[in-house]
């Protein structure tokens, strides 16, 4: 994780930097202790790196690109939370054409290759990303947001006076932490 930390860090200020709003804008700082660096804890992983251990930790993709910036995903295994599924724990300029490549190494990275299902926060159900997803003919996809006490709740709160509002800049799942 201390390898894209300072990355996503970057991208996160540049992203705010770009923006001119009269309504208060919370997002998470991937640099701050308690969020991308408490990933391995929340996913319940163990702190050794020996090889069937490593298999819970949350880890990641890289994909390098000459005309943008990377393509980084962090994946995690075995969130007990949310079942058995591996998620796709923060994406950072994943673009739509990576989507089919990206699915083929999550199917080889899944642990044991038992993982039946994957899981994804933070698209614009209309967006290009998601349609992406959408057009992979030989999976299923689901849009929807979790009802009940394993909702998709953030672990973000908003103290401004009632009724001010607010956006929240990224909704992914590492912002749970």
């Amino acid at each position: 994780m201390e390898g894209v930390t300072k990355e996503l860090e970057e991208a996160t200020r540049a992203t705010f930097e770009g923006i001119k709003s009269d309504t208060a804008i919370i997002q998470t700082n991937p640099g701050n202790v308690g969020t991308l660096p408490f990933l391995p804890l929340w996913s319940l992983a163990e702190t050794t790196l020996e090889a069937e251990a490593r298999a819970k930790h949350p880890f990641g993709l890289r994909k390098k690109h000459t005309d943008v910036k990377d393509t980084i995903v962090i994946l995690t295994p075995g969130l007990k939370a949310i079942y058995g599924r591996m998620c796709i724990t923060l994406h950072q300029n994943l673009r739509p054409e990576d989507v089919p490549s990206l699915l083929a190494k999550m199917d080889e990275l899944a642990p044991a290759k038992e993982t039946k299902e994957g899981q994804i926060w933070g698209l614009d159900p209309s967006g290009e990303i998601a349609k992406a997803f959408q057009a992979e003919s030989e999976r299923e996809v689901d849009q929807h947001i979790r009802q009940g006490m394993k909702g998709h709740l953030l672990a973000v709160a908003s103290y401004l006076p009632n009724g001010e509002p607010v956006d929240l800049l990224d909704s992914q799942i590492w912002n749970w932490c």
